[in-house]
């Protein structure tokens, strides 16, 4: 009987590392597109004033960064570095992600804020800062300190 649990709890680990494994390499895909579009939409963006394209655009290379940083420290087998650095890399992409699902539910029941460039531009700004402070909410380990960043 023992045995048998033994090998279902195995089967079981296998598969989800597997899983795990296998969404992770979707997600440093569509995470690294996300991250180089989102820096070449901020540049040439109607809604962003120019003020704010910069610091967008450094966004998207920050969210470049982190996941290959977080894919770095996993390939070595640093477990909760890898943890760390994808928490920093959900904070930053968290924010694009936002303004999308909010521009999508609030466009679903009126357009109207996208023809006036200055509302769509204080609600994507709102949106983004949400979604930036929104990702380190989900926990952060011990080794997340100012000296390991």
């Amino acid at each position: 009987m023992d045995l048998k649990i033994l090998k279902e709890q195995k089967v079981r680990s296998y598969v989800r590392h597997t899983l795990h494994r296998l969404s992770g390499y979707a997600y440093v895909f569509s995470g690294f597109s996300k991250g180089l579009t989102a820096s070449l939409m901020a540049i040439y963006s109607h809604s962003l004033a120019r003020a704010v394209r910069l610091p967008m655009v450094m966004f998207g290379i920050w969210d470049c960064i982190s996941l290959l940083v977080a894919f770095d420290r996993i390939a070595k087998g640093d477990v909760d570095a890898h943890r760390d650095w994808m928490i920093r890399n959900f904070s930053v992409g968290a924010g694009s992600v936002f303004v999308r699902g909010f521009a999508a539910v609030w466009s679903a029941f009126d357009l109207s804020f996208m023809e006036d460039p200055d509302l769509y531009r204080k609600m994507n700004n709102i949106v983004l800062l949400a979604g930036f402070s929104f990702g380190p909410l989900f926990g952060v380990s011990k080794t997340l300190q100012p000296h390991n960043i």
